[in-house]
């Protein structure tokens, strides 16, 4: 378990540091390359105003992702072959290197729950969480604690503590988890 301001998780050791810099080491990760493990996420998402972002992930593997309460209203061009919207959850359930999947979704202003879970099965690992508005359609970001690097893009959309838990959290937002299968 541990708590981070950004969710840019990769295996130091299996080649794969997806699509932003600056990524960390999973929790738990060793001096090997880690295989068969997964990663729960759970964060607050603010939403600045009310509007239409896309929200999405890239992982290695599969990975899925929601809103908790809310629903997706397509998936992105540009999004991993098998990606679906399977109720509220964007999903891409394969074994592959970068399943990159974004969706549209409608959110007022306002606090969410964004829970995201991914798979690793062998070789690289990585996990990327990323959106931005559609009022300014610049390049995806990832969602971070601080708005200090998104306010062009996103005017504030953020990740941060979740309110049940903010005098604990001391302004750091996602919680990551890895469970890492016994061989």
């Amino acid at each position: 378990e541990g708590e981070y301001n950004v969710i840019n998780f990769s295996d130091p050791e299996g080649s794969n540091d997806g699509d932003f810099a600056g990524g960390v080491a999973f929790p738990n990760d060793t001096p090997a390359d880690d295989n068969d493990f997964g990663v729960m996420v759970t964060a607050a998402l603010d939403i600045p105003a009310d509007g239409t972002y896309q929200l999405g992930f890239n992982s290695d593997d599969g990975a899925k992702m929601r809103i908790v309460g809310q629903d997706w209203s397509s998936i992105l061009p540009g999004s991993h072959g098998d990606a679906v919207i399977d109720g509220q959850w964007l999903t891409t359930d394969a074994l592959t290197g970068r399943s990159w999947t974004a969706g549209e979704i409608d959110l007022a202003a306002g606090f969410y729950k964004l829970e995201a879970v991914m798979f690793e099965r062998g070789g690289g690992a990585g996990l990327e969480i990323f959106g931005r508005s559609t009022l300014s359609l610049g390049g995806y970001e990832l969602l971070t604690s601080t708005s200090a690097g998104m306010a062009h893009d996103f005017d504030g959309l953020q990740l941060v503590p979740e309110p049940s838990t903010l005098a604990m959290l001391l302004g750091i937002a996602a919680m990551g988890l890895l469970d890492r299968e016994s061989k």
